[in-house]
């Protein structure tokens, strides 16, 4: 019985121990957030197939609390979720002659780490076209926010609801180099780590 009841006092006493250490939560940047990454796959809703995988890179460092978590450079994967081209058939009050598509992102590598995030298409930008600098907006103290980087849009293109779409008739293509704001859907969740930067 004195052995089963010192058994729980050290359970317990292990318990409270635990209980009082303090334990690290994770990070996030909260859904909402956009940034801006360089796509780096030739996209043409004519030629590619749904679930086509898509690598873009990002523009900026993304922070938390000015620390840098998703350092310049970094790869955004996505997928294509959904697409159309301008020579498929459709009903009498679809659109006719137009292609579509819809990226969807799900993966965030750091390194030899894979983050899983969720994330949309907001805007494609062109950053061949002269930059309008009154277009451009500070994000120094947002957690993770974007700024504009002063590009104009890709005139060849709309988004809407997430879904690109030709200006006119045609399929929709993306070549390489294009800037895409993409869109946080979901919380975007990191580990707990040391207090160290992240050094490039």
């Amino acid at each position: 019985m004195r052995i089963a009841i010192g058994a729980a006092v050290m359970v317990a006493a292990g318990v409270l121990c635990a209980a009082q250490t303090p334990q690290p939560s994770a990070r996030s940047i909260p859904a909402g957030t956009m940034f801006n990454v360089v796509l780096q796959t030739p996209l043409n809703s004519a030629t590619i197939k749904v679930e086509q995988r898509i690598n873009t890179g990002s523009l900026e460092d993304w922070k938390i609390g000015g620390q840098v978590v998703v350092p310049i450079g970094s790869t955004i994967r996505g997928f294509v979720s959904s697409l159309a081209s301008s020579t498929r058939k459709v009903q009498d009050a679809q659109a006719k002659g137009m292609g579509q598509l819809t990226l969807s992102f799900d993966e965030l590598v750091l390194g030899d780490r894979k983050i899983k995030l969720t994330a949309s298409v907001n805007a494609v930008l062109d950053p061949r076209r002269q930059p309008d600098n009154t277009r451009r907006s500070s994000t120094a103290n947002v957690v993770g926010g974007s700024g504009q980087l002063g590009l104009p849009p890709y005139t060849d293109v709309v988004v809407t609801g997430g879904t690109i779409l030709p200006v006119g008739i045609g399929d929709v293509k993306l070549p390489p180099g294009l800037v895409l704001r993409i869109r946080l859907d979901q919380v975007l969740e990191f580990p707990a780590v040391s207090n160290s930067p992240i050094t490039r």
